[in-house]
């Protein structure tokens, strides 16, 4: 089983409406819209490429909510009614493992992966409360001489999308003839047998986002949909003139604020138009709007 090509999805946070989000969507159906639309791309994607099962690894929701979880259950029956096998493991935003979220999720089809668990040559790890890194170094050890391939969250000690470049030495030193595949940290990394697959939904600290994979057999291809996501924001930059940003990141400090605008969440938001109505809409007044457009057309 598994010596064929799988698909790979990772981080969805499926119906995650956060500040952040708010500001680029503004409307919630908008967020879902985009969800709906960039699932739809990524199951035509995996199609068109042969792929008969997808691997899910975590965090399909940001909160054990009913919003939340209601949708990713409705996201779920659309891929087991497209694909033969459709398993998901269990991340650290995920609902416990006694919820019934999971129960709901194993009646639609879905192989719910809360404890170790190997598929022929493939291993799944997934969060479990109360396991420390020892523990879970531990369980890559037992589970390293029976497969190829092991697919995990991440270990836990990582913050934010920052690559642990040590754990990568080791895992690349003490597994050498495995291959790893990673959710968690919402960012792309490739080194050798390690493979930090990226996000399918942007959050406010995704630095790679909008993501499906394929595993191949031996290598990890990703297809990119942000298209699909900047059609459903707000502010997606199809109307006036305005200058884009030029410098990596530049400080706006004016009215006594401090507004820190990278040169991609610029060019997501669009154009000054799209950053007038912005700050129309966070309550600033028009002077302040001026002003910034003054600065941004001077870049």
């Amino acid at each position: 089983m598994f010596q064929m090509k799988i698909g790979i999805i990772t981080d969805t946070h499926w119906g995650y409406f956060s500040s952040q989000i708010t500001r680029r969507f503004r409307k919630k159906e908008r967020l879902i819209n985009a969800e709906r639309q960039m699932l739809n791309e990524a199951i035509s994607w995996w199609k068109e490429n042969d792929i008969d099962i997808i691997i899910h690894l975590g965090d399909t929701v940001d909160s054990p909510v009913v919003e939340q979880t209601s949708l990713a259950i409705l996201y779920f029956q659309q891929l087991t009614a497209a694909f033969n096998k459709v398993i998901v493991i269990r991340g650290n935003h995920d609902p416990k493992p006694q919820s019934q979220y999971w129960i709901a999720l194993k009646s639609i089809g879905v192989d719910v992966v809360t404890e170790p668990k190997t598929y022929g040559n493939i291993g799944l790890i997934p969060h479990i409360p109360g396991v420390d890194n020892k523990q879970l170094r531990k369980i890559v050890k037992e589970m390293a001489s029976d497969v190829e391939i092991i697919g995990l969250h991440y270990f836990y000690d990582t913050i934010g999308n920052v690559v642990d470049v040590k754990l990568t030495d080791d895992i690349k030193r003490e597994y050498p003839n495995i291959q790893f595949l990673f959710g968690h940290i919402h960012t792309t990394h490739d080194d050798d047998n390690v493979h930090i697959v990226g996000s399918f939904m942007r959050r406010s600290f995704s630095p790679a986002a909008d993501l499906v994979a394929i595993w191949d057999g031996n290598r990890l291809i990703r297809h990119n949909m942000s298209h699909i996501r900047k059609k459903m924001y707000y502010f997606d930059g199809e109307k006036g003139l305005g200058k884009h940003i030029k410098k990596e990141t530049v400080q706006f400090k004016m009215a006594n604020k401090n507004i820190d605008v990278s040169q991609q969440d610029y060019l997501q938001y669009g154009f000054v138009p799209g950053f007038k109505r912005f700050l129309k809409d966070i309550g600033e007044d028009e002077s302040y709007a001026k002003d910034l457009e003054y600065f941004i057309n001077r870049l």
